[in-house]
């Protein structure tokens, strides 16, 4: 609610790492694809941030409008859709 990611470790629910870098902020739900997190903002941007320590791995801005809705994955893309109606498609690695 408030723009921080935190991941939690699956063996024991303790948190693995806490990243603010993104507080408050309007964000979609995170996707994860493999090492990485793709998370929408929006005023735009797309976060590609590492599943393993929270940093950040790159930043895109599609079109310059919002992302309007949560990322999804179609088969080992990564597909964006902006308020502007434009649909992008990303392979993370």
């Amino acid at each position: 609610a408030n723009g921080d990611v935190v991941a939690w470790r699956r063996e024991d629910g303790e948190r693995a790492w806490l990243s603010e870098r993104l507080k408050n902020r309007t964000l979609t739900a995170p996707l994860a694809v493999g090492r990485t997190l793709v998370i929408g903002e929006g005023n735009g941007t797309l976060h590609f941030v590492s599943r393993e320590d929270g940093a950040l791995l790159n930043r895109i801005t599609p079109d310059g409008s919002a992302i309007a809705a949560a990322p999804v994955l179609v088969g080992n893309t990564v597909v964006v859709v902006t308020r502007n109606g434009g649909v992008f498609g990303y392979r993370p690695e």
